[in-house]
């Protein structure tokens, strides 16, 4: 789950329902996707990012995502605020910079491939829609999301995808 649905009512409450009564052996993957814009009320807001992380298996975050979420706080130490909520795994994008993957104990980086970047419109999405099918092309469930080599394996997929949506308008 994601996108200004997460920000706007009564959407937001619609679809926090939606994801804390998902299954636990069903993945969950929650982006915040901040827009500080529109977000009438930024402590309500991340209290609902905090309630959704407690049941997501996945938060894929960008590094403004988590500037708004956690204020003053580092992109680490927000990241690691975000993984202490229990997903099994976090992922920070932050544009061209390598994507840092936590999973277990472990912080992995992937690099971005270059690309001359026409529009970055739906990079993110793409990124966590890639993510997504890598993990269901290869059978990976939630239970399987300690497993490092498959979630890399998602990651390098889902950063493919992206760069090839920004070389597109």
């Amino acid at each position: 789950t994601g996108s200004l649905g997460l920000v706007l009512e009564p959407m937001a409450s619609t679809l926090e329902a939606i994801a804390s009564a998902v299954p636990r052996d069903r993945i969950v993957m929650l982006d915040p996707n901040a827009r500080p814009s529109i977000t009438r009320d930024p402590v309500a807001w991340r209290a609902r990012m905090a309630r959704i992380m407690d049941r997501a298996d996945i938060v894929k975050a960008s590094t403004e995502d988590l500037d708004y979420l956690c204020p003053g706080e580092t992109t680490a130490a927000a990241a690691a605020w975000v993984k202490a909520h229990g997903p099994s795994v976090v992922l920070v994008t932050d544009g061209s910079r390598p994507v840092h993957v936590l999973v277990g104990d472990a912080i992995e980086l992937v690099p971005a491939p270059p690309v001359m970047v026409v529009d970055t419109v739906g990079a993110g999405d793409t990124f966590g829609g890639a993510f997504l099918a890598c993990l269901v092309h290869e059978g990976i469930g939630s239970g399987d999301l300690g497993d490092a080599a498959s979630v890399m394996r998602a990651v390098r997929f889902a950063v493919r995808a992206s760069a090839f949506v920004c070389g597109r308008a």
